[in-house]
């Protein structure tokens, strides 16, 4: 069984080039490498740095080559598929205005233009929108422990909205008019939007990740 190793170092530039020494133990080690080093000296030319000849390529386990290798290393290597990332929560509402405003009054998100006209769209930030449809002809189901979670800067200054508006607000057990201390220091409230969709309103404060 043929054994592998090879490593890469970093040498000073030569001729504005910066270089890299890599070691390996036998050409059958790692084709790719080798392959990638020999087509790179061969278009470079033996100029690539003074102490490396084309002729040389294989000769000696110490090899000088450009940084494309890297190219070949990451060729190797498994990646990960990327991560999903939300783009927009969809809700259906009874009165598409009456809701929007909501949003836009209470928590000041901004009404993004939709050439859709039983659509109301708001921003949330951060490249995540709120939709809202048209066409709810029931009650939401109440349960708080279905909710949109929301941070704001001035967490008082939406409970005086709430109040002025007649909306009630509650701990996460549905206690009128109490705020909650999460684990991390978030002060917490919940309440519900026009339709009956649970919020949690958080101030932006805390220590641990969301």
């Amino acid at each position: 069984m043929t054994s592998r190793f090879w490593s890469i170092s970093a040498r000073p530039p030569c001729r504005c080039r910066p270089d890299l020494r890599v070691r390996c133990t036998s050409r059958a080690a790692h084709p790719v490498l080798y392959w990638t080093t020999a087509q790179t000296v061969r278009r470079m030319g033996p100029g690539l740095h003074r102490h490396t000849r084309a002729d040389q390529i294989f000769q000696g386990p110490d090899l000088m080559i450009v940084p494309s290798i890297l190219l070949a290393l990451a060729a190797l290597q498994t990646t990960a598929a990327p991560a999903a990332t939300a783009e927009h929560v969809a809700i259906q509402a009874a009165d598409i205005d009456r809701s929007a405003a909501f949003y836009h009054e209470a928590f000041g998100l901004r009404i993004i233009p939709t050439p859709l006209k039983n659509r109301r769209w708001l921003d949330l930030g951060n490249g995540l929108a709120l939709h809202i449809l048209d066409g709810r002809t029931t009650p939401k189901p109440s349960n708080r422990n279905e909710h949109l979670a929301l941070h704001v800067d001035d967490l008082a200054t939406v409970i005086a909205w709430l109040d002025q508006h007649g909306r009630v607000w509650t701990d996460l057990a549905g206690t009128p008019h109490t705020m909650q201390l999460r684990f991390d220091g978030v002060r917490q409230i919940y309440a519900q939007d026009p339709d009956g969709y649970w919020l949690e309103i958080g101030d932006a404060r805390g220590t641990a990740p969301r």
